[in-house]
C-alpha cells in the first residue's frame, strides 16, 4: 500500500473511534435517562398498587358496614313490630 492510501485508512479509522466515542456517549446519556424512567415507573406501580389496595380495604369495610347497617334496621323493625 502507499503511504496515501495508509493515511487515508488511518483517518478513516480514527473517525470511527470518533464518531464510536462519541455514540458511547450519547448512549450513557440515555441509560441514565431510562434508568431514571425505570425508577418513577417503580415508584408510579407502587403508588397505584398501595391505592388500589386501600381502595379495595375500604369497599371491603363499606360493604361490612351495610350489612350491619341492614342487619340493624331488621332488628329495629322486628323489635317495634313487637311493640
Amino acid at each position: 500500500m502507499s503511504t496515501n492510501e495508509n493515511e487515508l485508512m488511518l483517518r478513516i479509522l480514527v473517525d470511527i473511534q470518533t464518531k464510536l466515542a462519541e455514540h458511547s456517549k450519547r448512549f450513557d446519556t440515555v441509560d441514565g435517562r431510562l434508568a431514571k424512567i425505570e425508577r418513577r415507573l417503580d415508584e408510579v406501580h407502587e403508588t397505584l398498587y398501595t391505592s388500589f389496595g386501600i381502595a379495595g380495604h375500604a369497599n371491603v369495610k363499606t360493604d361490612m358496614l351495610q350489612r350491619e347497617l341492614e342487619e340493624l334496621r331488621d332488628r329495629v323493625t322486628r323489635l317495634e313490630e313487637k311493640a
